[in-house]
């Protein structure tokens, strides 16, 4: 039956009602007159109805016919096979409240009747449909690459929806269909990241609409997986690494740099390392064995790179380069070489017997230190260098000449020491010979103006005095007051030092210069002022010999020729003319020269006959030949009657010769004695011999003064003295004769400056200290001498005394027994070569033993603290003190004359000296120094008994005389009894009877009484 309401009943009931009465009235009417009655025929068809479902629906039909006809209408719902009344549906209109879908497809007619037949309308059908909804939304989907992506959608709806898939890729602007989309489910066969971020939505239809579902978007993901592996790297410490990886995955994979520094155990990103290349911009050591690798993400998934691993190294370079050692036969030589780099470099030391020219391993020398031992002369001129091997290079040091000297030569001064030409480490002038402060093992000195040089037999050169011109060639003008060495020179076979200049010969037969160049005396070609390191003369080779004037040059030549350059101004170059020139020139009609020396303003020559040549300034007769006019020669000129000279010697204004007997011969200025003839004059234009003077072996000359070195090893001196210059501790005296240099013995050979002289050979010793510095006036101290040059002492003197004994420890150390003496001695050693100078650090003083004047307390417990004062005299530098036969507990020097004690505990009460103990020795004693110990109770046991006594008592203190009457007690006036002392601190006793209260227990040794020391020497009577 129709689903009817009766709200709808209601509003179509009224007028059926009407029509029924109607009806009815002309029924009556009809059949009242009998006549026009019609059987039933529809007037109204229904009409088939299409509706939503849930709407509500109306069917209309109507028929005429006399009567009225009734109607009921009827429902099919099979298709018109068999039809079935609607219940309370009759009337012309059928309505149905809400369609539902399962009532479309139903067919509905009408049936009128009256008395006269019935009528039946044609059959309306009610189509009831529902809009298409979505019920189920596709999802977005994500798959790898080559999956199939599904896509699911469902909607409701009646007639049942089709549907059709669309697609977009241009996010959502437009739509296309896709083909064989058309079921709910959509399957992308083999996904493309192409086509990742398209986006499939579904569209629903059915007659009654449309509806399209959300849009769902595909995700194609590929995992990452590495394209370019890290690969290992090696850098210099300090170079930039970079490492590089990348992966292929979509999307694009981030990707995260991670270390490892501990092999792979563990890893941990790196900040910021983001990006494919991972860059260190300065590998460190440190980070040699750092491990890297890359981690790439997508949402697909994860991929490691390869680890990489990083290597630092820093190839070697030498840090420090292995010195010449110059050693003596028979000693020990070290050469040290040190590298940097990482990792660190291992070393093999080379040894070259053939100048470099091959080199070989050392067997087993593999340490930066080389030690070479019991070396032979034989080793002399060998070479040694390291080479420094590590995973990133190798690094060779230098060559270091070893050379095995037959002597250990040191060299002294005297004279002028305003600039340290001394090289002693001071500025004082010294008119004894002092020893140079650090050569050894040289081969050649030469003093100039006011600096001085020495060749080492290590072929290097060591120079000291001033520097104001760059002379000393430590590219400084820096005055040093002890040697150091000349910048850059080796391989130096001889020295030369000039007015503010210097020269030195290399083994390759040229020249080096340095110093003042304002008259072109460095001949380097060059106008410059000078130059503060060496630099080679223009020019030169094949020199056998130099010689440095004041303000020019001289070299001899292997083929007996002489080069000259500098000041020319008085024709000292010998050129012909007076043309200085700062580049060597060569001495005119000069051959056969054996022999050069440059003087203040001329030079000589010695020719292989045994004849002299001079030339340049002659004003004092230093040219030797009377025959020369207007004061010079440009041109050498004979010396005349000189034959048979074996060494010559020019000064500043005159000339020495040595002839082949020992004898020597002079010319020129004599006003200060320094032709050394015995007589003082203006000039000598024709050589005279030197008096006294034999068996000489060398000689020089200098600014007024002259020496000869003796075949002895001495040497002599004369001339003007005015700085000490004559060595013969007898400053400013001028000598016209030879006298001896103070000191010297075993020397090799000698050079005179302007105003000081050199020498070298055996060491002089050197005392530089003393302990202890000071001793007692009776002699007996055992002192310490230390110093240099101590091999072979025969004498040890404490000022003119020599010592009671001394034993040579070492060539530093001697021992000696001090003698007696008063005040401050020096102490000198004397060995073949000379004696000790006098300097600061040999000074002895003689203490005599501290006296001891007053006591400023006088008595004090045994117990010991008492402070005493000690006043007396020589207490500075106070050793001890002591009370009797005990150290004092404490004492405080408070000046020469005062000392603050704390006496000590003693034995036993009585009276004992105060001695004060110095280097001196200790005071002697006297009246005043006596110092009284009195005995002391600290305390009493039992500390109280019946008033009766009888109580056996201990009373215990210090200074207690032992046995049973040495020692009196009292306890307040009453003696004790039965006394027993059986130590300086413990004494038994009966207590004597009293009288109620507390008394004081004293002690008593002979007339020394304890004092009161209450509470515990307290006693109480009860």
């Amino acid at each position: 039956m129709p689903r009817t309401t009766r709200g709808a009943r209601s509003r179509w009931l009224a007028p059926c009602v009407l029509a029924l009465v109607l009806l009815a009235s002309a029924a009556l009417s009809a059949g009242a007159w009998g006549a026009g009655n019609k059987a039933p025929k529809v007037t109204a068809q229904p009409s088939s109805q299409t509706v939503e479902e849930g709407q509500s629906v109306s069917f209309w039909a109507a028929a005429s016919g006399l009567p009225t006809p009734t109607v009921q209408w009827e429902l099919s719902s099979n298709g018109g096979s068999t039809w079935t009344p609607i219940e309370g549906a009759t009337t012309g209109q059928i309505t149905i409240a809400h369609a539902s879908t399962s009532e479309s497809g139903s067919e509905y007619r009408a049936v009128f009747k009256n008395s006269l037949g019935e009528a039946t309308s044609k059959v309306a059908t009610l189509t009831v449909r529902v809009i298409p909804l979505v019920t189920e939304q596709p999802i977005n989907a994500t798959v790898e690459e080559g999956q199939s992506a599904v896509f699911e959608a469902a909607a409701s709806g009646f007639p049942a929806p089709t549907v059709q898939w669309q697609l977009s890729t241009n996010g959502g602007s437009t739509w296309a269909k896709v083909a064989e989309g058309s079921s709910d489910v959509l399957t992308i066969a083999n996904s493309k990241t192409s086509s990742s971020g398209n986006e499939y939505r579904a569209v629903f239809t059915n007659a009654a609409g449309t509806a399209t579902s959300q849009a769902a978007a595909l995700t194609v993901q590929r995992a990452p997986s590495v394209i370019k592996q890290p690969v290992s790297e090696k850098v210099e410490t300090g170079q930039s690494v970079t490492f590089e990886a990348a992966a292929s995955g979509f999307p694009a994979p981030t990707v995260q740099w991670q270390l490892s520094t501990n092999g792979g155990g563990t890893w941990s990103p790196i900040e910021g390392a983001s990006s494919d290349q991972l860059t260190i911009a300065s590998a460190e050591d440190s980070q040699d064995g750092y491990e890297y690798r890359a981690v790439f993400k997508n949402a697909a998934g994860v991929a490691t790179s390869q680890v990489a691993t990083l290597s630092v190294g820093s190839s070697p370079a030498v840090t420090l380069q292995p010195r010449a050692a110059v050693v003596e036969a028979g000693e020990a030589a070290v050469f040290e070489a040190a590298a940097s780099g990482f990792p660190a470099p291992t070393v093999q030391w080379q040894l070259s017997t053939n100048g470099g020219g091959t080199w070989s391993a050392l067997a087993g020398a593999t340490s930066d230190l080389l030690t070479l031992t019991q070396l032979q002369v034989a080793q002399s001129g060998y070479e040694y260098r390291a080479v420094f091997t590590n995973a990133a290079g190798t690094a060779t040091s230098a060559a270091a000449r070893l050379t095995v000297a037959t002597t250990r030569f040191g060299a002294v001064a005297w004279g002028d020491d305003a600039f340290g030409q001394l090289g002693n480490g001071s500025a004082s002038l010294s008119d004894v010979p002092v020893s140079v402060v650090g050569p050894s093992f040289v081969t050649a000195v030469s003093a100039g103006g006011r600096h001085s040089l020495a060749l080492l037999a290590g072929e290097t050169v060591m120079a000291w005095g001033g520097n104001g011109s760059g002379q000393l060639g430590d590219a400084s003008t820096a005055t040093a007051y002890v040697p150091i060495e000349v910048e850059g020179l080796s391989n130096v076979t001889a020295v030369a030092a000039g007015g503010a200049h210097s020269l030195a010969l290399l083994a390759n037969g040229t020249v080096m210069a340095w110093g003042n160049n304002e008259s072109g005396q460095l001949g380097i070609g060059s106008g410059s002022e000078g130059s503060e390191v060496p630099a080679a003369v223009a020019g030169l080779t094949g020199v056998k010999a130099i010689s440095a004037g004041s303000e020019h040059s001289l070299a001899l030549l292997a083929n007996g020729t002489v080069m000259a350059w500098g000041d020319n101004e008085h024709g000292q170059l010998g050129t012909g003319n007076t043309n200085s020139s700062n580049v060597p020139v060569a001495v005119k009609h000069l051959s056969g020269v054996v022999a050069i020396s440059a003087g203040g303003e001329f030079s000589l020559a010695l020719l292989a006959n045994g004849t002299v040549e001079a030339w340049g300034e002659d004003e004092q007769g230093q040219l030797g030949n009377s025959a020369v006019e207007e004061g010079l020669s440009d041109v050498p000129v004979p010396v005349a009657t000189l034959t048979g000279v074996k060494a010559i010697a020019a000064g500043e204004k005159h000339a020495l010769a040595l002839l082949g007997g020992g004898t020597v011969m002079a010319w020129g200025e004599d006003s200060f004695g320094e032709l050394g003839n015995g007589t003082l004059q203006a000039r000598e234009e024709t050589p005279v011999a030197v008096s006294g003077l034999s068996g000489a072996t060398a000689v020089s000359a200098g600014g007024q003064d002259s020496v000869a070195l003796l075949g002895s090893g001495t040497v002599m001196s004369w001339g003007a003295n005015k700085k000490g210059t004559l060595g013969d501790g007898a400053m400013g005296n001028p000598s016209d004769v030879p006298v001896p240099v103070s000191g010297l013995g075993e020397v090799a050979g000698v050079s005179v400056g302007r105003t000081h002289m050199l020498a070298y050979g055996e060491p002089m010793p050197t005392v530089t200290g003393l302990s202890p510095q000071s001793g007692s006036t009776a002699g007996g101290a055992t002192v310490t001498i230390t110093g240099s040059g101590f091999t072979g002492a025969s004498a040890v003197r404490f000022g003119a005394s020599q010592a009671t004994g001394f034993t040579v420890v070492s060539a530093s150390s001697i021992t000696a027994t001090a003698p007696a003496g008063t005040g401050t001695a020096d102490v000198t050693v004397t060995t073949p070569s000379g004696t000790s100078a006098i300097v600061a650090g040999d000074r002895y003083t003689y203490q005599a033993p501290p006296t001891v004047t007053k006591l400023s307390t006088k008595t004090g417990s045994a117990a010991g603290g008492t402070s005493v004062t000690i006043t007396g005299s020589g207490f500075t530098g106070a050793t001890g003190v002591s009370f009797g036969e005990v150290s004092a507990a404490h004492f405080t020097v408070n000046s020469s004359t005062s000392i603050t004690a704390v006496a000590p505990r003693a034995a036993t009460a009585g009276s004992v000296d105060v001695v004060v103990t110095s280097v001196g020795g200790p005071s002697h004693p006297t009246s005043k120094d006596q110092f009284k110990y009195t005995p002391s109770v600290e305390a009493v046991t039992p500390n109280s008994g019946a008033a009766l006594g009888g109580v056996s008592v201990t009373v215990t203190g210090a200074g207690f005389a032992l046995g049973s009457t040495a020692t009196t007690f009292k306890f307040g006036r009453a003696k004790a009894g039965s006394v027993d002392c059986t130590s300086a601190t413990s004494c038994t006793m009966l207590a004597p009877a009293q009288g109620a209260g507390t008394v004081d227990v004293t002690a008593q040794v002979g007339k020394l009484k304890s004092p009161i020391n209450p509470p515990g020497d307290d006693f109480t009577y009860g």
